[in-house]
């Protein structure tokens, strides 16, 4: 009897252990070039997604331009394990043999931004550079109604966004003859190498009417350089993220600082849900393309507002999610107690059924002793 007793509490044990099936877990790791602003809300964003799926962890790492490190993690996500690999590369010819490995691994690949020169990839998702700097190009145009001297301050020299950046802006002023480019140098995307490109610039000459950053960042250097050397002369600056951040292109447009910026769309979102799409076979498009737009003093306010908005909406998300996460941990604990008390009462009833059994036989046995010695004594 007791052999059936502690069958029965085995069961119960393992009944209630697995009334929740937990689905699988996918890990998508992130190897991005390099880590700055723009890359941040991207990282965020990526992050976020964990509120409509648990199911999904993301692992992100980043080097500073250098593309052994960025080889070596990509090789270090393959080691750990990981489901997908997305990877926003420095240059187009580095990084080939990580991602080949990676592609002869079964991991699927996911070029964000650009892509490397290699076949072996499952999708890209990331914005029309060429359109941005082509946009670029057409706004200056109109702004300075086909005539001035323009610098461009380019980013990392054969980083392929640079690249395609400057050859639609070279593109859409071609229209314009009387257009000239008087300096066109690279900064690195960064304020401090843009600062030292402008001091050398307006050092041998100031008759600029119009700059073009590959970033806010360095357009914001620019204007800030300006203003140091005191030149009164009225020049445009335009640059590109447009990021609604203290000192981002949103709020340099608003005050006046520069005069128009172009979205680079971050969009961690929309690759976490390419990524879910390959990890659950369903159809997605091999390539992605985000849209972009060109941000003016006409249409700063209303961007602004709709980012903020969306802001708060995400904070709300992330604390709606946390109070989730409570309630969850706390239900558990309680199903922990509630399974407790079901064993324990389980073990009570079944504790007092084998002892009324028993008393039962021992009963029965009591009797049938009586009833034998009495026989005895009758003889």
């Amino acid at each position: 009897m007791k052999h059936y007793f502690y069958i029965c509490i085995l069961l119960v044990v393992l009944v209630c252990s697995c009334t929740e099936q937990k689905e699988q877990k996918y890990v998508i790791g992130v190897s991005l070039s390099s880590m700055d602003n723009w890359r941040n809300q991207l990282s965020k964003e990526m992050r976020e997604f964990k509120y409509f799926d648990p199911n999904i962890d993301v692992n992100i790492v980043s080097d500073e331009d250098y593309s052994q490190k960025q080889s070596d993690q990509i090789n270090m996500l393959i080691d750990e394990g990981i489901d997908v690999l997305v990877v926003a590369p420095n240059y187009k010819d580095s990084l080939v043999e990580a991602i080949n490995r990676a592609y002869e691994n079964h991991i699927p690949v996911i070029f964000y931004g650009h892509k490397v020169n290699t076949h072996h990839y499952t999708a890209y998702i990331g914005a029309d550079n060429y359109n941005i700097g082509y946009s670029i190009g057409q706004y200056m145009c109109a702004r300075l109604r086909g005539r001035g001297n323009v610098v461009e301050l380019k980013g990392l020299k054969d980083y392929m966004p640079t690249i395609e950046r400057h050859q639609g802006f070279m593109d859409a002023i071609a229209k314009c003859p009387g257009i000239r480019i008087i300096a066109s140098e690279y900064a690195d995307y960064k304020a401090e190498p843009a600062t030292k490109v402008m001091d050398s610039i307006l050092n041998k000459r100031t008759d600029i009417d119009y700059v073009f950053g590959h970033n806010d960042i360095m357009a914001n250097a620019a204007y800030k350089c300006v203003k140091k050397h005191g030149i009164k002369r009225t020049i445009l600056y335009s640059g590109v993220d447009a990021l609604n951040i203290p000192g981002g292109g949103l709020e340099l447009v608003r005050d006046g600082k520069i005069s128009a910026t172009c979205t680079y769309p971050t969009r961690g979102d929309k690759v976490i849900e390419l990524a879910q799409k390959i990890l659950h076979g369903e159809k997605y498009a091999k390539v992605n393309k985000l849209k972009t737009t060109v941000i003016t003093p006409t249409n700063v306010g209303i961007m602004i507002q709709f980012a903020q908005e969306l802001e708060r909406q995400e904070n709300n998300l992330e604390l709606l999610y946390h109070q989730i996460d409570d309630y969850l941990k706390e239900y558990e604990q309680y199903r922990m107690i509630n399974i407790f008390v079901f064993v324990f009462i389980l073990f009570i009833i079944t504790r007092t059924i084998i002892l009324y059994i028993a008393n039962r036989k021992k009963g029965k046995k009591i009797k049938e002793l009586q009833d034998r010695i009495i026989r005895l004594t009758r003889r």
